[in-house]
């Protein structure tokens, strides 16, 4: 049983957690962005300030969406967006171009946060639910630590593009996680 149910919890925490992801492992390019996208220190952290704003925007957007449509389609689709951002994000060439983008990615990513409680109380009964609550809460409550340092690895060994590159892979594979998830 515990094994189903942190399979249940998996697909829900990597859409939850992408949104942490696209911030958390970025954070360490922060200083370098003015510099390689010929930009200034103000736009850099426009790029962090409109990923809230539009994520914000979008919690509420896609809360009000999962009450009139399929959740997981609304998920899938959203997630798919979000990936699409993200790779875009890699290629970005100026500063403008990241603020938009990110722009477009924090919107996409607020999906995983704003649907991930309802989705996991589709899991069952009560009790299901709260383990799977906890799980998802105790693996998103490590993430804002760790992703820092693994951000700030890749970025020294494969460029500040990486970190996009990486939330475009989990965004991908949290898309094939939910095309196999079942719920009652």
């Amino acid at each position: 049983m515990t094994r189903a149910i942190f399979l249940l919890a998996l697909p829900v925490f990597l859409a939850a957690a992408s949104s942490m992801l696209a911030t958390d492992l970025y954070l360490p390019a922060i200083p370098i962005l003015p510099e390689v996208l010929n930009g200034d220190a103000v736009g850099a952290q426009y790029t962090l300030a409109i990923f809230f704003a539009t994520f914000a925007i979008g919690q509420l957007v896609f809360g009000a969406m999962a009450d009139l449509y399929d959740r997981r389609l609304i998920l899938t689709w959203s997630l798919a967006a979000f990936a699409i951002a993200s790779a875009a994000c890699a290629l970005a060439e100026t500063m403008d171009a990241l603020i938009l983008l990110r722009a477009v990615q924090g919107f996409a990513a607020a999906a995983g946060t704003a649907l991930a409680p309802a989705l996991l109380r589709e899991a069952g009964n009560d009790s299901v639910v709260v383990r799977l609550t906890s799980i998802v809460s105790s693996m998103e409550s490590v993430l804002p630590a760790m992703a820092p340092v693994l951000g700030a690895w890749l970025i020294s060994v494969f460029g500040w593009p990486s970190t996009f590159w990486v939330v475009t892979l989990i965004a991908l594979l949290t898309i094939l996680a939910f095309q196999r998830l079942t719920l009652p």
